[in-house]
């Protein structure tokens, strides 16, 4: 009985700590929900609405040295779109940056993430971008010799200049690189109904090579904000309860079947409102 008892606290811590550990982002299998891809010069009213997430304010400088083309809203498409596989929302953009030896092709791109609201739920239910963050994906890229391509990101809580900065990533390519860098996720400092997203996305030859990106895909994890505090209140029970069974300071007159029906009970209760 006494081993049964320490096999199930330590279970019980370990589901714990899992229950506190945020989401993480499962490789992307992207599903277009807007159809084909759209040059961001023609979107309508200049807007672009996947799920619950309204992505406006799009921007896009291009800057190109030694031959390369710059870029601008017209070269570049976007396509709203899910995750299969988490159920994020997000965005496909797709475009031809290229550049040789010694040539170089810069872009800044910005726009704003909103979360739509629902009008069935009341303020305290309503999705917030949260947990995981934001993720980002450079799948269509290539290098060679000595080129690289690499976005820089950094995410903010508005347009303004001096705007508090809630997360940054970036990810990259370059010849012979693991498959690591070109994926990456930052969760937010704060949870938040909208965020501004710059990027600086830079594609360089180097003296003596190529690099090309065609593709990038950017997914945005979304919580309910009661979540977090119950999930910790709820983890933190549940690694006390762990902790005080594996040290014999409860009663061993409790009945083991009801501590683990109990447990079982938080766990399936956490599970499904997280």
């Amino acid at each position: 009985m006494r081993r049964l008892r320490r096999i199930w606290a330590v279970c019980l811590t370990a589901l714990a700590f899992a229950v506190c550990m945020p989401l993480q982002n499962a490789p992307a299998a992207f599903v277009s929900l807007t159809g084909d891809p759209v040059a961001l010069s023609n979107l309508p009213n200049g807007q672009l609405i996947a799920g619950d997430k309204l992505f406006s304010m799009f921007a896009l400088d291009g800057i190109a040295f030694g031959g390369s083309i710059p870029q601008s809203l017209s070269t570049f498409l976007v396509q709203g779109g899910q995750d299969s596989m988490t159920g994020e929302y997000g965005l496909r953009f797709l475009m031809s940056m290229n550049a040789g030896s010694g040539a170089t092709t810069n872009a800044n791109l910005t726009f704003k993430v909103s979360v739509i609201p629902d009008p069935m739920l009341p303020p305290s239910q309503q999705m917030v971008i949260g947990g995981a963050g934001v993720g980002m994906v450079m799948s269509g890229a290539s290098a060679t010799g000595n080129g690289i391509v690499n976005i820089a990101e950094t995410i903010f809580a508005n347009s303004s200049p001096n705007s508090p900065i809630l997360g940054s990533l970036s990810v990259s390519k370059q010849q012979n690189s693991p498959l690591g860098d070109l994926e990456q996720t930052t969760a937010l400092t704060t949870p938040s109904s909208s965020v501004f997203v710059r990027k600086a996305i830079s594609v360089t030859g180097g003296a003596s090579g190529s690099a090309h990106l065609g593709e990038f895909f950017q997914f945005y994890n979304q919580v309910i904000i009661p979540e977090v505090s119950s999930v910790l209140m709820g983890g933190i029970f549940l690694s006390t309860v762990g902790v005080l069974m594996l040290f014999g300071k409860l009663s061993r007159k409790h009945d083991l079947r009801k501590n683990v029906v109990l447990g079982c009970s938080l766990l399936a209760a956490l599970f499904l409102f997280r």
